[in-house]
């Protein structure tokens, strides 16, 4: 319908949340955050802005300097993504030990150019492709760990709600994410993007 053909994913398991927060002051459910600047990427404005906080847009290349300066009060980001590589855990203090959402690279080709190569030049591809997808889930889980150990090594406390705030925390994150795609997606792309993540 869009002109292009899935091959796979990018970058750890379906499902799988990679997103994290991290704040400078100790919270313990997501009211503890109304009220806090907190510097977003596009895919955690929705959740930030429902749970009354803040959100700040700013390039990760700043986000070292507003942090000393007090100038946010957090941040969210896939610690697997060079978190220490960019020094931030030596200005941060908390990581909240909940994922928000999963974030990855979906590889695709024309669909057109698709159909037009061989059917053993496809059975390649797919077969390449999927043992990418294989490599990737072990590498970011690895990567992942490694970046952890580097933060509490600088100093960072790894915060884990209640079982009942650790939910409502999934629960928030969700449906605000999906209400911005209801107000994004056609009503048909909606539904079926529902039922095939298993939502409905």
């Amino acid at each position: 319908k869009k002109g292009a053909r899935y091959l796979g994913h990018f970058s750890g398991d379906l499902g799988t949340g990679n997103h994290f927060m991290y704040t400078q002051k100790e919270v313990s459910s997501t009211a503890d955050l109304k009220g806090m600047k907190i510097r977003v990427p596009p895919l955690t404005r929705f959740f930030v802005k429902s749970i009354g906080a803040e959100p700040v847009t700013l390039p990760p290349s700043e986000v070292y300097l507003a942090l000393e300066r007090g100038t946010v009060e957090g941040f969210t980001w896939p610690y697997y993504d060079g978190f220490t590589s960019f020094g931030w855990q030596e200005v941060s203090k908390y990581l909240i030990g909940h994922p928000l959402y999963r974030d990855g690279i979906s590889i695709m080709m024309n669909l057109d150019k698709w159909n037009s190569l061989p059917a053993d030049v496809q059975k390649i591809m797919l077969e390449s492709v999927a043992e990418i997808q294989a490599w990737s889930r072990g590498w970011i889980s690895a990567y992942q760990n490694t970046q952890l150990a580097g933060m509490i090594k600088g100093g960072m406390k790894v915060i884990q709600f209640s079982e009942d705030d650790a939910r409502n925390w999934n629960e928030v994150s969700n449906s605000a994410l999906w209400a911005h795609f209801k107000t994004a997606m056609s009503a048909e792309d909606y539904a079926r993007s529902r039922q095939l993540l298993g939502y409905d």
